[in-house]
């Protein structure tokens, strides 16, 4: 049988367990909205929490849970955390399109509500003038792929704070 480092079996549901998807299209294709379905999103993920050892580990998914997942991870360890962000966009836009919990604003949320100490956009190729007025406002390190070579002692020196 599979076993971690630590001795842990990995079929022993405290260790590793699928609670199964919120499937957050579905409640929005219902008419919920928006500012109930993030609330729905952090409070499953609250849950999950509150069964010490369990931490969630959040995969796919739109990029607008971002914010209820972070939102709620910082509400239950009771302060602001540090995010490594890798991906092609910075999704920090104030609203995309008029839509402040667009995939493109999710991280936009996240500064706005105090949830995190820093944030890092690595890998960036798709960046516009009000990403990087966003990312100035909130104090976001941004590194775009264009300059990865100029940047990667950088980067590979970064150190995240730990809680």
């Amino acid at each position: 049988m599979p076993q971690l480092k630590k001795g842990k079996e990995l079929n022993d549901p405290r260790v590793l367990t699928d609670v199964v998807d919120v499937p957050v299209r579905e409640i929005r294709d219902c008419g919920v909205d928006d500012d109930r379905l993030m609330n729905i999103v952090s409070e499953s993920v609250k849950l999950v929490m509150e069964e010490a050892p369990l931490l969630p580990l959040v995969l796919g998914g739109d990029h607008s849970i971002s914010f209820p997942v972070v939102r709620a991870v910082s509400e239950k360890i009771g302060g602001p955390l540090d995010i490594l962000h890798l991906d092609a966009h910075p999704d920090i836009c104030h609203a995309f399109e008029g839509n402040k919990y667009s995939d493109a604003s999710s991280f936009a949320r996240i500064m706005e509500g105090g949830y995190v100490r820093g944030f890092c956009n690595v890998g960036l190729r798709s960046i516009n003038s009000e990403g990087r007025e966003q990312g100035k406002r909130f104090g976001a390190e941004q590194y775009e792929m264009r300059t990865f070579s100029r940047d990667r002692h950088i980067l590979e020196n970064l150190r995240i704070r730990l809680k």
